[in-house]
């Protein structure tokens, strides 16, 4: 086969693959995610739109918790709470260790605060130890 034939194939198999990708499937979700960072989130306010799903990917050295107000588990737009789980201090995730990451239902429009908690295990103890506080905002559209 020569070299324009074979390209011509692989750019039209490239456009099929895209046009049967999931977000263009009408009713997909499609998810954004927010990288926490050992000083900082990436990025610190992360716009979605209505629909669209949002995870925490830990990429720090430290595991991390990611908590909301109570109030926001009232906005979740899903029949579980998946990685999240309603505790006394509010919605809380799972602890999410290093390249690991935590994903949360659709949310209504609005905007939502979270913290996330970064510990550090104290070795042998099993206790854990707040290293920092970073503080996000999620907008939904």
């Amino acid at each position: 086969m020569d070299t324009t034939r074979t390209a011509l194939i692989a750019g039209a198999l490239t456009l099929v693959s895209l046009a049967i990708a999931p977000s263009a499937v009408a009713g997909a979700s499609t998810h954004e995610y927010v990288r926490i960072a050992q000083l900082s989130l990436r990025p610190e306010v992360l716009h979605i739109d209505e629909g669209q799903s949002v995870g925490w990917l830990n990429v720090s050295r430290h595991a991390a918790r990611v908590t909301f107000q109570r109030e926001a588990a009232r906005h979740m737009i899903c029949d579980s709470e998946q990685a999240f789980r309603l505790t006394e201090s509010g919605l809380e995730s799972r602890r999410i260790q290093g390249r690991q990451f935590a994903s949360m239902c659709q949310l209504e429009p609005g905007e939502y605060r979270y913290t996330v908690e970064l510990e550090q295990s104290a070795s042998g103890s099993g206790t854990t130890g707040l290293v920092r506080q970073l503080h996000g905002t999620l907008v939904v559209h």
